[in-house]
This record gives structure tokens, sequence and C-alpha cells, in this order.
């Protein structure tokens, strides 16, 4: 993979590689006081049991919600556990990653993408979650 070079040139700009935008916004939240809040602003209203933040028994869980505007979102929520090892994080926000992809799958209409395609999305929102967990975990902050 080429890296963009740096330039200071006006009339030459690298542009971002992203070919789509996802038609689903997703996130990550690392609290239930957040994921209830969260709710609250985006006023999606859920029954007791979908309020939660984890399923019982899980390491994380993906809430999907069909806002009024048409728009979906999901929310990924994984607490901060300084008990799994790096591996296991990495692993669990990959598993979510890949139920975020198949909301997006589904927004489309897509049912069988390109198996390239899906791997580079599915990585693409791997990273994201990833990055999130980490940039908001002060413990390991600097270890990143």
């Amino acid at each position: 993979m080429v890296n963009s070079p740096k330039t200071t040139m006006k009339e030459f700009e690298w542009l971002d590689r992203v070919l789509i935008i996802s038609p689903v916004l997703y996130a990550l939240c690392l609290t239930q006081e957040a994921f209830t809040k969260e709710l609250k602003r985006l006023k999606i209203k859920v029954s007791q049991e979908d309020s939660l933040f984890l399923i019982k028994g899980a390491r994380a869980t993906t809430h999907t919600f069909a806002m009024d505007n048409d728009a979906v979102v999901c929310i990924v929520c994984m607490p901060i556990d300084l008990a799994l090892s790096e591996v296991e994080v990495y692993a669990t926000l990959t598993h979510e990653a890949v139920h975020v992809w198949q909301e997006i799958k589904q927004v489309l209409g897509e049912e069988k993408p390109g198996i390239e395609q899906e791997a580079y999305s599915i990585e693409s929102i791997a990273y994201r979650l990833m990055h999130s967990y980490y940039k908001n975990n002060k413990k390991l902050k600097g270890k990143g």
C-alpha cells in the first residue's frame, strides 16, 4: 500500500480513499450512563430490556435503532474491562464490527458483496471501534 506523500503544492491534493459513506451511523459506548444519555438525546424510546447496556453474559452488545427520520444507528456497547487482554478486546470489537457491517449490508440491500469489499469494510469498522476504545481508555492511553 502506498502512503500519501506530503506535499505543499496547492494544485495537488491526495483525496480520501473511502469509496462509500456508510448509510448507518455507528458509535462505541463505554458505560450504561452514556448509553442511556445518548438514547435520550436521540429521542429513541426503547423497552426496559432494550435499554440494557449489555445483554446478560455478553462482553459487548450492538444495539440497532431505526430513527424517525429513516436513519439507522448502531451503538456498540462495551465497558472498559481491565481484565481483558488486548487480543480479547480486538476479537470482541471485531465481532461487533461484523454486526455493524451486517446492518449496513441490510440497509444497502446488499446480499452478496464482494469478498474484498466485505473484508475491507469490516476492517475499517473494527479499526474505528478499536481506536475509540483505546482513545477513551485512560489506563491504556499511554501504551498506544
